[in-house]
């Protein structure tokens, strides 16, 4: 054997990372990839933006050696729900701990396979942004009891509503539920008071639901950190609602952009007595005005660092109290 040939050949050997995204990887690469025996010591492996396929998924499905392995991206690979039924079928990844299957078409259908593995004891963030998934695959994935490690949830633009909210909020075991990202989905108020309902995920910390059509509920997240509820249709009232709430106590970042908050409900915000750790507040696009660019000289928020409250109707007055860290007066 070549010399330089047998160098790489015990370089890759120890090969723990193999990053193959933005490729053009069909089911026949993934087949190569499936039948290697020697990177055992192999942990990530990315293979997004290429062209997998469910052929491809079961292939790399199969594979008995990467009994390593912690963090697999397929994203973006045109797998349906065939291709996640091979994947759920897996039993050698008993270690993997990150899973991004995001734009495919995994459907209903697939997240019933993937909520049926028995394999991923360790999984910690699952991402099924971008998949067709409703309020029926929502159902199947809440009713999972393997995954209790779960820190990271992601369902991005799919078509969940407020009956796949309910499903997911009913889930007891996601106890150690960091993020859950909602964005981009058909979520209305009552999907909002499903999810304020839950009161097993007491740990979470960031809540994304913007680009619904929300309003505003509370929930006893104390430990909530990172709030995003841009374009939602919340008016002076949801504000109110928020800003009436006493429980996030450690929130940090609170986007609201591109509601309806106006002066009033800016006055609401300001008047928030709890948010003493707030550090980001987006209220661009809101229709405030001079008074409500006054009202936002809330004394608690002393640690605040960002402010954004551009595309509003704020002239020179409101400039004249927010420099002068003045409140209006009627």
């Amino acid at each position: 054997m070549n010399p330089s040939f047998q160098k790489i050949t015990e370089v890759l050997l120890n090969i723990q990372i193999l990053n193959l995204s933005w490729n053009n990887i069909g089911a026949k690469g993934a087949k190569y990839l499936s039948s290697n025996n020697t990177w055992t010591n192999l942990q990530t492996l990315d293979l997004s933006s290429n062209k997998i396929g469910d052929k491809g998924a079961e292939y790399l499905s199969s594979n008995k050696t990467w009994t390593n392995l912690q963090s697999l991206s397929l994203s973006q690979n045109k797998i349906g729900e065939k291709g996640a039924e091979y994947l759920s079928n897996n039993q050698t990844w008993t270690n993997l701990q990150a899973l991004d299957l995001s734009s495919n078409n995994i459907g209903d259908k697939g997240a019933e396979y993937l909520s049926n593995n028995k394999t991923w004891t360790n999984l910690q963030s699952l991402s099924l942004s971008q998949n067709k998934i409703g309020d029926k695959g929502a159902e199947y994935l809440s009713n999972n009891q393997i995954w209790t490690n779960l820190q990271t949830l992601g369902f991005a633009e799919n078509n969940i509503g407020d009956k796949g909210v309910e499903f997911l909020s009913n889930n007891q075991i996601w106890t150690h539920l960091l993020t859950l990202n909602l964005s981009k989905n058909n979520i209305n108020e009552k999907g909002a008071e499903n999810l304020s309902n839950n009161k097993a995920w007491s740990n979470l910390q960031t809540l994304d639901l913007s680009s619904n059509n929300i309003g505003d509920r509370g929930a006893e997240w104390t430990h909530l950190r990172i709030l995003n509820l841009p374009r939602n249709r919340i008016s002076e009232k949801g504000a109110q609602f928020l800003s009436n709430y006493r429980t996030w106590i450690n929130l940090q970042t609170l986007d609201l952009s591109f509601n309806s908050i106006e002066n009033k409900g800016a006055e609401y915000l300001g008047n928030n007595p709890t948010w003493v750790q707030l550090q980001t507040l987006g209220l661009s696009d809101n229709k405030i005005g001079e008074a409500g660019a006054g009202y936002l000289n809330n004394r608690t928020w002393t640690i605040l660092q960002a402010l954004d409250l551009s595309s509003n109707s704020i002239w020179d007055k409101g400039v004249e109290c927010l420099s002068s860290n003045l409140i209006y007066k009627h």
